[in-house]
């Protein structure tokens, strides 16, 4: 069968969870998986290089941040589609299925979401796909998106700009964003299947991000002033590196 999707792993230093995630995607169908490191310093390069055979690894050369690392594999791909997952997240069975049957049934749609489920703690790979989790309460989390290539075609790619918080710079952009004053520029659809499975751990970056203050602090400011931006120049064709774009 035609690979129709991309997925992008992102990874930095969670070579406890990056195994889990890597198999999770093996188990999609017609796909290629794009693993993107940044730069890490753990072992986490001696378990992905055991499945160099199966998928795409880029290693960048210095720790760039997660928007520069997504922004490296959705450039390396040529898929028509796109997903985007965390190294320490994972993908259900048959994610990849259900999205793109939407977005093929649904010319018109830019953009399908999913549900995502919410493991606790550090079980393995077999213990959280055997098992029936809640759901995780938070808005378009990246990896339940299936994107068409499209949408960075036109929007840009992510904002390299910010450390974190990029996702939500992404969807103020296109309009998604609650508090955006954009209109929304791509038509989003969302289906009642579960898409992935959000882990919550010890060494999760959303907590971390609540002890270190001065960090967050920072990345409000530039956040804030990035939709300011935003919102009185818009984002044009320059503001990205995608090819033909």
């Amino acid at each position: 069968m035609k690979q129709m999707t991309d997925i992008i792993i992102t990874n930095y230093n969670y070579s406890k969870y990056v195994e889990d995630c890597i198999r999770s995607c093996l188990a999609q169908e017609c796909c290629k998986i794009i693993l993107v490191d940044d730069c890490s310093t753990d072992n986490s390069m001696d378990i992905v290089n055991k499945y160099a055979d199966q998928i795409k690894v880029i290693r960048n050369p210095e720790n760039k941040g997660v928007a520069y690392s997504r922004n490296e594999g959705i450039c390396a791909g040529t898929n028509e589609f796109v997903t985007i997952v965390d190294s320490d997240d994972l993908l259900t069975k048959d994610s990849l299925k259900s999205r793109e049957e939407c977005l093929i049934q649904h010319p018109d749609v830019d953009m399908v979401a999913g549900a995502i489920l919410r493991a606790e703690g550090e079980m393995s790979y077999e213990d959280i796909m055997g098992k029936i989790w809640p759901i995780h309460p938070t808005e378009l989390p990246i990896h339940s998106i299936l994107f068409r290539r499209s949408v960075f075609q036109a929007h840009g790619l992510f904002f390299e700009g910010l450390r974190s918080r990029e996702d939500k710079e992404m969807w103020y952009r296109l309009g998604l964003h609650r508090n955006a004053f954009c209109e929304k520029k791509v038509k989003i659809k969302t289906i009642d299947v579960a898409a992935g499975i959000y882990r919550r751990h010890d060494d999760s970056k959303r907590k971390l991000r609540k002890i270190d203050r001065d960090f967050d602090i920072s990345i409000n400011m530039i956040f804030d002033a990035r939709v300011k931006d935003v919102d009185l120049h818009g984002v044009t064709k320059e503001n990205t590196r995608f090819p033909n774009a």
